[in-house]
C-alpha cells in the first residue's frame, strides 16, 4: 500500500527527507524493491563468472542509404572542383534533380570529411 498523505522529498546526497509532496513506499514495498535489485545483482554475477554463458551478438548488417546511388556522382563533383568547394546546398539541388529523396543533412554528413581545411588563414586586410 502506498501512503499518499505524507509530504516528502528525498535528498540523495544527505539522505534527508524534506517537505514537498510525493508518494512514499511502505516498508513492505521498499523491501520488495530491494529484493528486485538483489535478483539483478545475482544475474550479473552469474554472467560474469561464466563467460561462456554470456550472450553474443552478431554485427548488424549495414543498411542502404538513400544517398548510396549518388555517392559516385558526388565524389566526382567534389574532386572536379578542387581546390575550391561546392556548397552542400548546390550539390543537394543537383542530386534532387536526379531523383534523390533524402534530406540535406544526410548529404552534409557525407561530404564533411572531403572538405579541405586551408592550413593558412586568409589575410583580408593587410
Amino acid at each position: 500500500m502506498i501512503n499518499r498523505t505524507r509530504r516528502c522529498t528525498f535528498n540523495a546526497n544527505s539522505g534527508a527527507i524534506s517537505g514537498n509532496p510525493c508518494i512514499t513506499p511502505t516498508r513492505q514495498e521498499h523491501s520488495s524493491h530491494c529484493q528486485g535489485i538483489a535478483d539483478i545483482t545475482q544475474s550479473v554475477r552469474k554472467y560474469l563468472r561464466n563467460i561462456a554463458m554470456t550472450p553474443s551478438y552478431s554485427k548488424r548488417t549495414d543498411r542502404l542509404s538513400k544517398l548510396d546511388p549518388f555517392k559516385a556522382y558526388l565524389k566526382e563533383r567534389i574532386d572536379a572542383a578542387k581546390p575550391d568547394w561546392i556548397p552542400a546546398t548546390v550539390l543537394f539541388r543537383e542530386i534532387q534533380a536526379k531523383g534523390y529523396e533524402g534530406k540535406e543533412g544526410i548529404l552534409k554528413n557525407y561530404i564533411r570529411p572531403f572538405k579541405i581545411i586551408p592550413s593558412e588563414p586568409i589575410r583580408r586586410f593587410v
